[in-house]
């Protein structure tokens, strides 16, 4: 998938299924000090976009860039939630083949399941993780014909 290159560290957000699953990179990425003007632009990417939730497959260290940015909310989470996203998390590690393990995608769907939507995916450069749960969600959703 394409990204919209903003600026130098931040790519946003793109649909999957408009209106349904978005998916994108970690705030901030791919540095590993996001700034919080760059978080603050991609949520403002993600709120323009009419996300209701954000299902986030990260692991500690990643989620760990954020506690230093003194986000409202406090946290990444926290600040996702004080924008009145719904947050879920998936615990997985980076550099993983596969990305996730078959527990880890029915977590993904289950979690899916569980969200408002639209719902937004990432993880932190959005390709690995982040694909592997779309593809295994868009695997379980109904197909609609015109």
């Amino acid at each position: 998938m394409a990204y919209k290159r903003v600026t130098e560290e931040i790519y946003l957000p793109q649909w999957v299924v408009e209106g349904v699953l978005a998916q994108s990179q970690r705030p901030g990425y791919p540095v590993d000090r996001p700034s919080r003007r760059k978080v603050e632009e991609w949520a403002d990417a993600v709120l323009g976009m009419g996300i209701k939730s954000v299902l986030c497959i990260i692991d500690y260290t990643q989620l760990a860039h954020y506690d230093r940015l003194n986000l409202n909310g406090g946290g990444l989470f926290g600040y996702y939630r004080s924008l009145g996203l719904k947050v879920e998390h998936i615990y997985a590690e980076d550099y993983r083949t596969p990305p996730l393990s078959i527990e880890e995608l029915e977590t993904a769907w289950a979690a899916f399941q569980r969200l408002e939507r639209p719902v937004l995916i990432h993880c932190s450069a959005g390709k690995d993780r982040t694909g592997a749960a779309i593809v295994y969600i868009l695997s379980h959703l109904p197909v609609t014909r015109p």
